[in-house]
């Protein structure tokens, strides 16, 4: 879930398809994007609407008790501080929830070039392993450098 001021912004099954615009059945990360700037849209609107209802409800207490000015003004401050402050906590929370997705992206991604490698790697052991006048040259010797003893068990 995406936190916000106003509670959490579920993502959960029932919003896949409000996110997957193009309907492929992957969340790109303009997608994903696409979803936050509008949930964050969404979120100023909301903390706006807030900002007006405390200043209403402020100017009411104000005209009930003319008295009440100073305390009234500390309180206006106070509303406005907590505000901006939970306007600023909903933004870090979706910006924290953004790096979260393209990081596990980043590592996905880094995960699949890394096993490709492995595999052009093995495959290349093996056909060494066919023709050992290749096992002399310069740049396979440099590789078995490079890798060190043990290298990674084949599964």
């Amino acid at each position: 879930t995406i936190g916000g001021a106003g509670g959490d912004i579920g993502f959960d099954g029932d919003n896949f398809s409000e996110v997957d615009a193009d309907g492929d059945g992957q969340i790109s990360r303009s997608e994903w994007r696409k979803w936050v700037a509008e949930k964050q849209r969404i979120m100023k609107a909301a903390n706006k609407d807030r900002e007006t209802l405390v200043n209403e409800n402020r100017r009411l207490r104000m005209a009930m008790s003319p008295s009440a000015k100073s305390a009234a003004e500390r309180s206006r401050r106070n509303d406005e501080r907590l505000i901006e402050l939970e306007a600023e906590k909903a933004e870090l929370e979706i910006q924290r929830n953004v790096d979260e997705a393209e990081f596990k992206a980043s590592l996905d991604e880094a995960k699949q070039v890394s096993a490709r490698l492995q595999k052009m790697i093995f495959s290349m052991l093996d056909e060494v392993q066919d023709r050992p006048e290749l096992a002399e040259m310069p740049a396979f010797v440099e590789v078995q450098r490079l890798l060190g003893p043990g290298f990674v068990e084949r599964e």
